[in-house]
């Protein structure tokens, strides 16, 4: 497996098509909530198993502060660490970028994922896209 940022239109067209197929046909998120104004602004990341990309995720960088969202993996590749790798991935991408304030929002399923990787809950639960999400802010 490799991890690289999204340098090309191919890639993210592959990226976007992985997006759609966990979050608006496995999670049914309104596909027009998935896409965003934030897409041609943020800096995308890709898994790839040889030439095929299994995991995804965007940083936006704002007000000195980075969020990490849209991390995605293909179903047949759960479980495997690669939202692990990818995720360290995206926080030594924001830290070579000396910044260290780094959130998400996690869905509450996730919580104790993103915990392991350092990461503490802040706030109550919310919805967004009809999902239930904790805050959660990089501690290490």
């Amino acid at each position: 497996m490799r991890l690289k940022q999204i340098k090309t239109l191919p890639e993210f067209a592959e990226a976007v098509r992985l997006r759609l197929e966990v979050f608006y046909k496995e999670q049914k998120v309104d596909p027009l909530i998935e896409m965003d104004q934030f897409d041609k602004s943020a800096y995308h990341f890709i898994a790839l198993q040889k030439k095929k990309v299994i995991g995804t995720g965007r940083v936006r960088i704002y007000n000195k502060k980075a969020k990490i969202e849209r991390i995605a993996i293909d179903k047949r590749f759960r479980h495997k660490g690669i939202g692990t790798k990818l995720t360290r991935f995206m926080i030594n991408f924001v830290r070579k970028k000396h910044i260290s304030n780094i959130v998400l929002h996690a869905q509450c399923y996730a919580k104790e994922f993103y915990e392991k990787l350092g990461f503490k809950a802040v706030g109550k639960t919310f919805n967004e896209a009809k999902i239930k999400h904790i805050k959660m802010v990089y501690k290490k």
